[in-house]
């Protein structure tokens, strides 16, 4: 199903989600409720159409933290598509 869209957000295949994943642990990147690293991902909504001073290729990325005693377990990172899209480049 990765490539669908609804609404505004796209649906990530779980090839998808891997590399999304990969990019996260890759920055270091730590949830800002309890600084966990570990994280789910969920769909990805494209900036560059909505924001003029974004590039075309870049998403928010939708990221829940697995922690279950975050108190803000739901947040999102800025990735370019090309960092986690198959078959775009």
């Amino acid at each position: 199903m990765g490539g669908a869209v609804y609404g505004d957000n796209r649906i990530l295949s779980a090839e998808e989600k891997r590399r999304a994943l990969r990019r996260v642990r890759e920055r270091g990147f730590a949830c800002p409720g309890c600084g966990s690293r570990e994280f789910a991902a969920g769909e990805a909504l494209p900036l560059g159409f909505l924001w003029f001073g974004e590039e075309k290729d870049a998403y928010m990325m939708a990221l829940t933290c697995q922690n279950p005693e975050c108190p803000e377990p739901r947040t999102g990172l800025r990735l370019a598509g090309s960092e986690f899209l198959l078959g775009e480049r």
